[in-house]
């Protein structure tokens, strides 16, 4: 490895790195051969004008609080906190019904495979997720519901670290085990056969309980993911087949807007919200400039979609969509005001939000941070410029 330890030198580059970006880190010793051969895959991989991420690694392992009998360990660790109710004298008859609690609680957290959850990942390469997305995945999923074999079905992207699309079945055990697990596992079979799938493995379903405020909003946080992931497979759909010649960054900046209006965000409090989530204005300058005419159009003038090559598509996927979001955001509202949400409604939309560009965007933390930016420029100048719309006499 002589060019890497040139390089090294040259740029005091550190032992330890970590290659990645956001909360997909991989620490790299750059003195073992098999881990600088990953470093070497990833640079192959990247497309013009791309980058990769390095970061020292600090603290190194040979700092790491944990120690074993091999030496030192980097330990990752994940606590999850449950809101406590304000404490009360304890009574004997109460401790089983504590216990019970506990008990349904985990019950509502965990689904192995036999439940009413079936979930499968497919690993794939991101450069083919938004086709399997669009075909595959999209097909497969409206079959089963056709076909009575689930009652709702949702994706999203990750990487743990080998990047997968996580799909999850919802509907009767029985069905689920006996009818539809043997025809997915097929179905995923055929796609490994013929390349855009390398693996695929069942899992237990673990729901983010606390991230969207207790049990009632999951059950809200489910049934937005079922109707995102019904749109956004579909906007995929009419990305891959051209129908739509709008780019991704557009339409999502678009569905954002739209999302958080069929959610009862007023054009002032979506503007506050993107405030809150995109805090340098300076950050899509070049983007801005080039998308500007048309995201204005699209934003202050609702019309304007239906003028554009397939936006009668877009618009009737968005009056699909609106049904399911009025009636996700009642049932959140009402929780809200029953007080039994532990996180605010703010909070829970903009998991909504970073939950849907994960599925039309992917996993680059850029793209979605430019979709902020370019949002809340547009509602700035949307705010102090109006678009006037001409009346047809």
């Amino acid at each position: 490895m002589p060019s890497l330890r040139t390089w090294r030198e040259k740029w005091s580059v550190p032992r330890y790195v970590y290659l990645g970006e956001f909360d997909h880190r991989l620490l790299l010793d750059l003195e073992c051969q098999e881990q600088a051969e990953i470093l070497r895959m990833d640079l192959q991989k990247i497309k013009q004008g791309k980058s990769v991420v390095l970061q020292e690694g600090l603290p190194e392992p040979r700092h790491a609080w944990l120690e074993g009998p091999e030496g030192h360990y980097m330990p990752e660790l994940v606590i999850s906190l449950a809101l406590r109710q304000p404490r009360k004298a304890l009574k004997v008859d109460k401790i089983a019904t504590s216990t019970i609690s506990l008990n349904t609680f985990n019950q509502q957290r965990l689904y192995p495979p036999g439940s009413e959850w079936l979930y499968v990942k497919l690993y794939c390469a991101p450069s083919l997720q938004n086709d399997l997305i669009a075909g595959p995945i999209r097909t497969f999923a409206q079959e089963a519901l056709k076909r009575g074999l689930a009652e709702d079905w949702y994706f999203l992207r990750y990487a743990d670290p080998d990047p997968h699309i996580r799909v999850r079945f919802r509907g009767n055990a029985t069905v689920l085990m006996h009818q539809l697990t043997p025809e997915l596992s097929r179905w995923a079979t055929q796609l490994m056969m013929d390349g855009p799938c390398l693996k695929f493995t069942f899992d237990v379903y673990e729901r983010e309980i606390e991230r969207y405020g207790g049990p009632g909003g999951m059950l809200a946080a489910e049934a937005f993911f079922a109707a995102d992931s019904i749109t956004t497979a579909e906007f995929l759909y009419l990305l891959s087949a051209r129908i739509v010649t709008l780019e991704r960054i557009v339409l999502a900046v678009l569905s954002i807007d739209t999302l958080l209006a069929q959610l009862g965000l007023t054009p002032v409090k979506r503007l506050q919200w993107c405030r809150e989530r995109a805090q340098s204005r300076s950050a899509s300058g070049a983007a801005y400039r080039h998308y500007k005419a048309q995201l204005r159009a699209l934003l202050g003038a609702p019309a304007a979609l239906s003028t554009l090559a397939g936006g009668e598509h877009i618009e009737k996927i968005f009056s699909s969509q609106n049904v399911s979001m009025i009636r996700i955001a009642q049932q959140l509202a009402e929780a809200a005001s029953q007080q039994e949400l532990s996180q605010s409604l703010t909070g829970i939309y903009s998991s909504f939000v970073h939950m849907h560009c994960n599925r039309l965007l992917g996993l680059k933390r850029e793209e979605e941070q430019m979709a902020y930016h370019l949002h809340r420029r547009i509602r700035e100048g949307l705010e102090k410029a109006p678009l006037v719309v001409q009346q047809e006499t």
